[in-house]
């Protein structure tokens, strides 16, 4: 259902939606005149990642290799990324998009949100707080803010490192040569 009412209707057929959530990843796309689903065992939350680790564990990766052996998976072009996970890192790397719907990032951002969750949490609390600062409408200001609070009454800082982590390593191993 997240798909039929995530996935803008001109990209149905040509995309794929993961929901990282905080118990679970889930998702799907279609394939053949069907939706094909999937759903893995892990989120932001329930990520078995320790303190020291900065990339997912070899047992995850193999369970993200199912997105490569799939049929019809690798004729797709387009990425829906949602969740709270993806929702934290839009509202910490992108504050000034605050009031936008649909809001597109690339993996260089992915890797910097990944280097900022890993590095000391007032550093990113910084790093968001100097981009709101700089947001010239008021009605976007003031929803970064409410965004940015929101974010911080949601996650820890070990749950948005995690989930980072996850979100990096999802598209590290969601290998489709034209995905964007």
């Amino acid at each position: 259902y997240t798909n039929i009412g995530l996935v803008l209707p001109k990209s149905k057929e040509k995309s794929v939606s993961i929901d990282i959530g905080g118990g679970n990843t889930k998702g799907g796309y279609y394939a053949f005149g069907r939706f094909e689903s999937f759903s893995l065992p892990f989120g932001s939350r329930t990520m078995p990642l320790s303190s020291r680790d900065s990339v997912l564990p070899a047992s995850i990766k193999n369970e993200l290799k199912m997105f490569n052996q799939t049929p019809g998976i690798q004729n797709m072009r387009e990425v829906f990324f949602l969740g709270g996970i993806v929702w934290a890192m839009v509202n910490l790397i992108y504050p000034e998009r605050a009031n936008q719907d649909y809001v597109n990032f690339t993996y260089s951002d992915v890797v910097n949100f990944q280097k900022l969750t890993a590095g000391d949490y007032n550093t990113l609390l910084s790093y968001t707080s100097d981009r709101i600062e700089k947001i010239g409408d008021i009605e976007v200001s003031n929803k970064a803010r409410k965004n940015f609070v929101e974010t911080q009454n949601t996650f820890t800082a070990e749950n948005l490192r995690k989930g980072a982590c996850l979100v990096a390593g999802i598209r590290n191993e969601v290998n489709i040569p034209t995905v964007k």
